[in-house]
C-alpha cells in the first residue's frame, strides 16, 4: 500500500495514496515481488457475486486427527490437502485476497481477509459482514502499518461500525504471528479495558483455526483473564514433553488501567486504545505523549497504535480531542515526516454506513439526502436535532458538536455558524500589529503573517479616516473611535487552570451598530489570543490594538499590572470606566460572569451569523460559567459586549431564551457623562 507496485494502481483514501496490486496478483512485501492470487467468485451471475468466507476442507477435523496420528510414526509427514490449504490461507492472511464483487474484481488486504474469515464476532453467522467502506479503512490501516513515519491511526466513527472488533482483530492478528511482540490495550475506564480484552481478543483467539493459533500458556486456564501469553504451557508430565517440540512466539497481549503511565517504560508493538474520546479517568493527550515512546527505539518506530472512538456520547475535554484530531492530519507533516501527533486520522461519515445492499455497498449520495431530510424535520426541536446529528455525523465538524444539553447558549445557531466557517473561506486575515518604523505612539500598521497573533476582519467605515484615530493631549493619548468600537480584554496570569494548562491573554474588538456599514455592524472584527513570554509584551499588544481601532478597553481588573502599564505609557484614557466604579475595568466575579453569559446569550440570538471567528464559536459552545478560565476568547468577547452596552440601552432577553439559574439579575447602569 505504501510503495508503488508494478502494474498496480493508486486508490486515494482520506489523504493517503494506497497502492493496490494488479488483478490476480498480491504483493509479497517480504520478498518484494508479485505472486499469483486467483480472483475467486461466488457465482458466474453478477447479481450473486458477493464475498463468501472460505470453508475448511471437508471432514477437516478427522483429517487433522489422522495427520497427527501419522506424525507420531513419521515426524516429517503432512497431509497434502491440508498443507495446501494452510499455505493458501497463510498467503491470503499475509498478502491479501481477490474476489468478484458485483461484477468487479475487488482486492482486500490480508488483515481484512483474516477479519472476515477467521475473526468471529456477535453476528448470526459469527463472522463480520463484508462492508465496502471497511475495505478502504483496511487499505488505510495497511498503509499506516508499513509507513515508517507513522505511529498509528485514529479512527472516529458512528456506533455499530465495528471499530472495537477491528482494533481487536488488528492486535490479535499481528501479535499472534510475530516473535517477541507485545500488545497492549487501554479503554475509557479500567473496567472497559478488561471488557475489550475479553470481547475482542480472548473469545476470538479460542475460535481461531488451529493452524493460526500459536501455542499459549494455559497457566490461567484455557480462557486467560488478564494476559494472553504465547509461551509454551507451564505444564508437567507427558503433556509438557509434547509441548517442548512446539515453537513459542514469546509474545503477549494484555490490558491495563486507563491512566497516563500504564505502559510507561514498556516496549509495545501493537497498542489499542478503545473509546479514546470517552476517557474521563485520564488526560488522553498527556497519556499519548507518554505512550508514543513505548512504540519507538530512539527515533525508529517499532510499534503502531490504533485509537478508536464513536462520536456519540463523546465525553470529557472536547477541545483537547479536537487538538489531537487536528494534529493528526497526514497532509501536514513536520520536518521528520510525521504529523504533530504521530498519528494519521480517519473519519467514517454516517452516509457511508447508512444502509448496505447485499454487496456490502452503501449509496452515500442517496443516504446524505435522507439524513438531511431528517435533520430538516427535526430543526424545530433543538434537543432532538442535536441528538440526531451527534449520532449520525456527516462530517467531522458534526462529530465534535457539543450536545444541546451541555451548551448554555443556542447550540443550533452556534453549530450552524461553525459549519459555515469550517467549510467556507476564512473571513479574516492573520497577522501582526506593529508600530510604523518601530516608532511608538505614532501609527500602528497591520502586516499579514500566517503565524501572527491577531485575526483581523477589518470593520472600518472609512479606512483613511478611522484607522489610528487618536488625539494626543500633553502626555496623554485619547481614543477617537469610542463610539465605533468597543474592546474587551481578558489578561493572563501565571497560574495554571484547572486542566493544568496556562491561560492565554485574549482580546476581542467589537464593531458597534452602524447604519453606514451594516455588514460589519454588531460583529467582532478583531481577535487576539496568545501568551507572550513577558506580560509587558501582551500589554503593549493591547495598546497597539486599541490604538489601531481608536477604542476604549474594558478589561478584567483583578490583575492590576495592566492598568499600571497603561498609566506609565500615557494610555490611561484607553481604559474604560463603568458607572459607580472606583477603578477602570470590571472585576472578575460570579456577578460579572453572569452578566457576560447574559449579554452573550442575547448577542448569539440576534447576531450569531455575523461572527467570523471559528475559535470564538467553539469557546461559546463549550462555555461553562462555573469554570471560565478555560474560555479566554469568550470572556474577552463578553467584556466587549458589556462595554458596548454601556453606551446603549441594555438588551431585553427574548422569551425564547431560557434564563439559567446561574444568570442572576444585575443591572449595569449607564454612565453619567
Amino acid at each position: 500500500m505504501l510503495h508503488p507496485i508494478p502494474g498496480g494502481r493508486i486508490v486515494h483514501v482520506q489523504g493517503l495514496d494506497c497502492w493496490v496490486p494488479p488483478i490476480g496478483k498480491v504483493w509479497n512485501h517480504h520478498r518484494k515481488e508479485l505472486i499469483d492470487c486467483p480472483v475467486m467468485s461466488a457465482s458466474q451471475d453478477r447479481n450473486n457475486q458477493i464475498f463468501q468466507t472460505t470453508p475448511l476442507p471437508d471432514n477437516y477435523r478427522s483429517k487433522v486427527q489422522r495427520e497427527k496420528a501419522l506424525l507420531e510414526q513419521n515426524p516429517n509427514y503432512t497431509d497434502p490437502e491440508l498443507e495446501e490449504f494452510r499455505q493458501q490461507e497463510w498467503q491470503r492472511r499475509l498478502y491479501g485476497y481477490w474476489f468478484m464483487l458485483d461484477g468487479e474484481p475487488t482486492y482486500i488486504t490480508g488483515l481484512h481477509y483474516f477479519y472476515l474469515n477467521y475473526y468471529e464476532i456477535d453476528t448470526t453467522s459469527g463472522h463480520p459482514d463484508y462492508r465496502d467502506p471497511d475495505r478502504l479503512e483496511f487499505y488505510f490501516r495497511c498503509f499506516v502499518d508499513h509507513d515508517p513515519s507513522s505511529l498509528g491511526m485514529l479512527t472516529v466513527t458512528r456506533r455499530r461500525a465495528g471499530k472495537t472488533y477491528k482494533g481487536g482483530c488488528w492486535t490479535l492478528e499481528g501479535v499472534s504471528r510475530t516473535r517477541k511482540a507485545n500488545g497492549g490495550i487501554q479503554s475509557k475506564t479500567n473496567t472497559d479495558s478488561k471488557k475489550v480484552f475479553k470481547k475482542a481478543i480472548i473469545q476470538q483467539f479460542k475460535k481461531l483455526a488451529d493452524f493460526f493459533r500459536p501455542v499459549y500458556d494455559t497457566a490461567q486456564g484455557l480462557t486467560p483473564k488478564s494476559e494472553l501469553s504465547f509461551f509454551r504451557p507451564t505444564t508437567k508430565g507427558k503433556k509438557a514433553e509434547q509441548d517442548l517440540d512446539k515453537e513459542e512466539l514469546e509474545s503477549t497481549i494484555d490490558f491495563r488501567a486507563s491512566d497516563e503511565y500504564a505502559y510507561d517504560g514498556y516496549k509495545l508493538h501493537y497498542y489499542l486504545v478503545d473509546e479514546v474520546f470517552k476517557t474521563t479517568e485520564a488526560d488522553v493527550y498527556k497519556r499519548w505523549e507518554v505512550h508514543k515512546f513505548c512504540l519507538m527505539e530512539a527515533k525508529k518506530v517499532i510499534g503502531k497504535a490504533w485509537f478508536t472512538s464513536t462520536v456519540e456520547e463523546i465525553e470529557g475535554k472536547i477541545e483537547l480531542y479536537k487538538e489531537i484530531w487536528n494534529e493528526s492530519d497526514p497532509a501536514e507533516r513536520l520536518s521528520d515526516g510525521r504529523t504533530r501527533s504521530g498519528l494519521y486520522r480517519y473519519f467514517i461519515p454516517a452516509q457511508d454506513t447508512w444502509e448496505f445492499d447485499k454487496f456490502g455497498k452503501c449509496d452515500s449520495a442517496k443516504a446524505l439526502i435522507e439524513i438531511n431530510a431528517i435533520k430538516d424535520d427535526l430543526r424545530s426541536n433543538q434537543k432532538k436535532y442535536s441528538e440526531f446529528i451527534h449520532k449520525n455525523p456527516t462530517n467531522i465538524e458534526e462529530a465534535f458538536r457539543i450536545k444541546a444539553d451541555d451548551c448554555i447558549y443556542n447550540s443550533d445557531k452556534l453549530q450552524d455558524q461553525l459549519d459555515i466557517l469550517s467549510w467556507g473561506d476564512p473571513r479574516f486575515t492573520r497577522g501582526n500589529f506593529e508600530w510604523k518604523d518601530n516608532e511608538k505612539d505614532t501609527e500602528v500598521v497591520f502586516f499579514p503573517n500566517k503565524d501572527g497573533k491577531w485575526l483581523l476582519a477589518w470593520g472600518f467605515d472609512d479606512q483613511e479616516k478611522d484607522v489610528n484615530r487618536v488625539t494626543k493631549r500633553g502626555h496623554s493619548i485619547i481614543p477617537g473611535n469610542r463610539f465605533l468600537f468597543s474592546m474587551g480584554v481578558d489578561p493572563f496570569d501565571h497560574k495554571k487552570t484547572q486542566d493544568g494548562r496556562f491561560s492565554n491573554g485574549a482580546a476581542m474588538v467589537y464593531k458597534r451598530a452602524s447604519s453606514y456599514d451594516p455588514e460589519f455592524s454588531n460583529t467582532f472584527v478583531c481577535a487576539y489570543l496568545a501568551r507572550p513570554s513577558n506580560p509587558h509584551i501582551f500589554y503593549e499588544d493591547m495598546i497597539k490594538t486599541a490604538y489601531f481601532y481608536g477604542c476604549e478597553i474594558l478589561f478584567e481588573n483583578n490583575k492590576p499590572a495592566m492598568e499600571l502599564y497603561f498609566d506609565q505609557r500615557g494610555y490611561q484614557e484607553f481604559l474604560q470606566w463603568l458607572p459607580k466604579r472606583n477603578a477602570p475595568g470590571l472585576p472578575g466575579s460570579t456577578q460579572s460572569h453572569e452578566d457576560i453569559a447574559q449579554f452573550t446569550a442575547v448577542y448569539i440570538e440576534e447576531h450569531c451569523d455575523k461572527v467570523p471567528f471559528q475559535r470564538l464559536i467553539e469557546d461559546w459552545l463549550a462555555f461553562r460559567i462555573e469554570n471560565t478560565t478555560k474560555f479566554d476568547l469568550a470572556m474577552a468577547a463578553g467584556y466587549a459586549l458589556i462595554a458596548d452596552r454601556v453606551l446603549v440601552p441594555a438588551p431585553t432577553v427574548s422569551s425564547k431564551i431560557k434564563r439559567s439559574k446561574l444568570f442572576k439579575k444585575h443591572k449595569i447602569r449607564l454612565p453619567q457623562r
